[in-house]
């Protein structure tokens, strides 16, 4: 980061764990140890620091383990939320704030981002044959299934990606595919989903990449491999029972039916930062201040 003054304000942030199971001294050493002392050492040059992080709770892994423990996804949240939370006091990690996605802040602030693009043409609503689980009576998203890779042959490639290439995938691209709920052979069945239209946005990305060069070599090439083999739509809903519900008044707008949708968790997971940055600073006082963090040109993230 180049040097600036005293009076710059900085927001640091640190990778929302999962709160489906206990943080390990891995987790500190990558993600948390690292940010904490940059929070510190910018803190002790005087400048303007609020430290965020909190706990990632909706999304497949969470429903996931719930299913797998008979319980209900608040109770795995319940559990390991305050675990997490209490270990980073423990360490002595300085986050000005640590909060959680299952905040009514967290669910208000992702539907108004949802609401804005979809006023603005952001989205494009698309019907589309989908895995189904007849034994569980779901559709199988992400994690829910496995199959093999249609891009690098790996066997164990889920619903939205492959972890051996990195490819992102969508539940149909998968061979041979199979649910982890049951042993019931997946079926076709149409669903509406509300799809981001990436390759339209990939001369405005990468435009903004190629203005950052501060980013990490492997994170700019990871990033230009995607680029060179085209960015693909992606779909920002999902019909699991858990998540930021899709709001009803965007769904009702396109004649859809709300119940039982609720928004991708790698659409809502990143605005934890901002929600959890307007509790913190309503926890100081000043309601508004979030917006010092996130809509200054003076702040540094």
């Amino acid at each position: 980061m180049e040097e600036s003054s005293p009076t710059d304000r900085l927001l640091v942030t640190a990778a929302l764990p999962y709160a489906n199971g206990p943080v390990h001294i891995g987790h500190l050493a990558g993600a948390y140890l690292p940010a904490d002392l940059f929070a510190r050492y910018q803190r002790l040059k005087g400048r303007d620091v609020a430290f965020i992080c909190g706990s990632d709770e909706m999304g497949v892994a969470i429903l996931m383990r719930a299913i797998r423990e008979d319980r209900s996804p608040e109770d795995i949240i319940g559990t390991y939320h305050p675990q997490i939370r209490d270990n980073f006091e423990r360490f002595g990690m300085s986050f000005d704030y640590y909060g959680r996605t299952s905040s009514d802040t967290h669910a208000e602030t992702t539907q108004d981002f949802f609401r804005v693009l979809d006023d603005d043409g952001g989205f494009d609503l698309r019907t589309e044959e989908q895995l189904y689980d007849p034994e569980a009576e779901m559709f199988l998203a992400d994690r829910f299934v496995q199959g093999t890779c249609p891009v690098c042959g790996f066997e164990g490639a889920y619903g939205d990606q492959c972890e051996q290439c990195g490819s992102s995938l969508s539940p149909t691209e998968l061979e041979d595919p199979q649910s982890t709920l049951t042993d019931a052979t997946p079926e076709l069945r149409e669903t509406t989903h509300w799809y981001l239209p990436l390759g339209d946005l990939q001369p405005t990305l990468e435009e903004w990449i190629e203005a950052h060069p501060e980013w990490k070599d492997n994170v700019l090439g990871q990033i230009k491999s995607w680029f060179d083999e085209g960015l693909k739509a992606r779909a920002i809903t999902r019909d699991v029972p858990w998540g930021v519900p899709v709001p009803e008044d965007v769904a009702e707008r396109h004649g859809l039916e709300a119940e039982g949708k609720v928004i991708y968790v790698w659409f809502d997971a990143p605005i934890g930062y901002i929600s959890a940055t307007k509790e913190w600073a309503r926890q100081e006082g000043d309601p508004e201040r979030w917006r010092d963090y996130w809509q200054d040109d003076n702040t540094t993230l």
